[in-house]
């Protein structure tokens, strides 16, 4: 990913993060790891594993029970097309809408901007576009959470690719509440 277009969601993500200034102790961090799976990907090839691991960071500002603003980063291992490998990191800014269902399990869907970069047969790839995504919560104190969460990174590739795929991340993570 570009430094300078990291540098540009990184600083719209943390002056919204910032406002107001009243509520400070509503931010949280989280990390998460999992698989990410390359959508359509495998088809005409001879050999293929479209998955690969991956690992992501956020930092996020609740403003209120069912809102928070969150921004994201995400980086994948390589899947393997063939003898190509492809690899896809981003950075998403996204609005997340939380549903409290009861004894601190909260449901959760997700959807705002993203930066991602697809490499792959000698090519890389920029897209700017839309993510989404749904997952669970549970709360275990106050300060901590575990999440399990789907997200995607739809039409990514395109261009020298020749077709765009799509890019699917299934993770858990932690949360740490600053208090």
């Amino acid at each position: 990913m570009n430094k300078k277009h990291l540098l540009a969601v990184a600083g719209t993500a943390a002056a919204l993060l910032s406002l107001p200034a009243a509520a400070q102790d509503n931010i949280y961090l989280g990390a998460q790891v999992g698989d990410a799976k390359y959508r359509d990907v495998c088809e005409g090839a001879t050999s293929c594993d479209d998955k690969a691991g991956t690992v992501g960071f956020f930092v996020g500002r609740q403003f209120s029970r069912y809102l928070s603003l969150e921004l994201a980063l995400r980086d994948s291992g390589d899947a393997r097309v063939n003898d190509a490998n492809f690899k896809a990191r981003g950075a998403a800014v996204d609005l997340v809408s939380t549903f409290p269902i009861a004894g601190g399990f909260t449901l959760l869907a997700r959807g705002g901007l993203m930066y991602a970069t697809l490499k792959g047969l000698g090519a890389e790839e920029h897209k700017y576009g839309l993510d989404f995504g749904v997952g669970g919560q549970y709360d275990f104190t106050p300060q901590f959470a575990a999440r399990a969460e789907w997200t995607r990174y739809p039409d990514m590739g395109g261009g020298d690719f020749g077709k765009k795929i799509n890019v699917d991340f299934f993770t858990l993570g932690v949360l740490y509440r600053l208090r």
